[in-house]
């Protein structure tokens, strides 16, 4: 097996598939044909396919002089991808050896043989849900910092993708706090071939993948299987990924719809004054919001309590103090957008919502659970 490639391309193509390696699963499988190369790697969860384009600005970016296949450890040929300078690099496999030369240095790298490499067949592709990759990358990255980092609960470790009535939902709670996103610029015209669904699913590595590409996409779902496709004409990458089988909870009660306090804030003068308290905070994170004709966030620690007051901001309701974790807010505020904000709430120990515009009803709703103080 031997093919020639241009550096660039093929370095780019291993750091979209390195998103879903583990420990236990290192390697990447390069299969080469007549006419395709191809890069895969999977978990046993999820697996990512990547097809390098063939050509790039009208210039082919490789050439297939034999065909085969072969397993290499993906880290490491990206560490070494990247001391070699840009241009076009030889690669040949030949008796459990391969070289990675570009005419300059030659370079070897550990074979793994390729019938180790968990293969698995992707699902047929039969799209029935068009996202535009904008509205698909905010979704994510306004709720993926909601995802719960710790295995306790496993289900909460997953992104919650339901469709229902017209509405395609993402949702990511770890109990402290939640994150809901609803997309309406999806492909309506083929809503009425997709039949509700609601999978906890892991879309990390899908979130990674749209940082580094923008991409329609395209989704297909088989049982407990969700298949995206991103691209059109050569299906540039295909992420696949398998729902946990533990149910998501229902989190449509957590929201609530009324609320007794509505405080609209200037968002960037919010954020300016949480960065400048977060210098503060000692190791439980508490910051307090005090709502009464204007709202003022203040921290405190044994020695001295700091202070800030919020110009730019109206309070609809009544006085009220509440605390929540500094960092849980700063992350909501980055999710949001417009100039003023909302917040709702119902008093000092129940969850409170952010959202943009000035309605309750904007498709971001960050939720924050209080923190019980004295």
């Amino acid at each position: 097996m031997k093919f020639k490639i241009d550096r660039k391309e093929f370095l780019f193509g291993l750091q979209v598939v390195q998103h879903v390696l583990s420990k236990d699963f290192p390697n990447v499988k390069i299969d080469v044909t007549e006419s395709d190369i191809k890069l895969t790697t999977n978990n046993g969860e999820s697996m990512i396919v990547y097809n390098v384009p063939r050509e790039v600005d009208e210039q082919q970016t490789f050439i297939i002089e034999s065909i085969g296949s072969m397993v290499l450890p993906c880290k490491k040929l990206i560490g070494l991808l990247k001391k070699i300078k840009d241009g076009i690099i030889v690669i040949e496999h030949f008796e459990n050896k391969t070289t990675i030369s570009n005419g300059l240095r030659t370079s070897r790298v550990v074979f793994d043989n390729a019938e180790t490499f968990l293969n698995e067949e992707l699902i047929e592709k039969a799209p029935s849900l068009h996202v535009d990759a904008d509205e698909m990358e905010e979704a994510l990255s306004s709720i993926i910092n909601c995802v719960s980092k710790k295995d306790i609960r496993p289900v909460l470790t997953t992104i919650n993708m339901k469709y229902d009535t017209n509405e395609l939902k993402f949702i990511a709670t770890d109990s402290y706090r939640l994150g809901q996103f609803i997309c309406d610029n999806y492909g309506k015209d083929f809503i009425r071939d997709c039949e509700p669904f609601d999978l906890g699913i892991n879309l990390k590595p899908l979130y990674n993948i749209l940082k580094q590409l923008n991409l329609p996409i395209s989704i297909t779902i088989n049982n407990n299987t969700v298949l995206f496709v991103l691209g059109d004409e050569f299906d540039n990458v295909k992420y696949q990924v398998k729902a946990l089988n533990w149910t998501f909870p229902d989190t449509r009660e957590f929201i609530p719809k009324t609320f007794g306090i509505e405080v609209y804030v200037n968002l960037q003068e919010f954020k300016e004054s949480l960065k400048r308290l977060k210098n503060f905070v000692n190791e439980n994170k508490v910051v307090k919001l005090k709502i009464n004709s204007g709202v003022s966030l203040s921290v405190e620690t044994e020695e001295f309590k700091a202070e800030e007051f919020l110009i730019e901001s109206k309070v609809h309701g009544g006085d009220l103090t509440i605390a929540c974790n500094i960092d849980f807010l700063l992350d909501a505020l980055k999710t949001l957008k417009t100039e003023t904000i909302c917040i709702g709430f119902n008093g000092d120990l129940y969850p409170f919502v952010l959202t943009n515009m000035v309605k309750l009803d904007d498709r971001n709703t960050q939720l924050i659970v209080p923190i019980r103080v004295e």
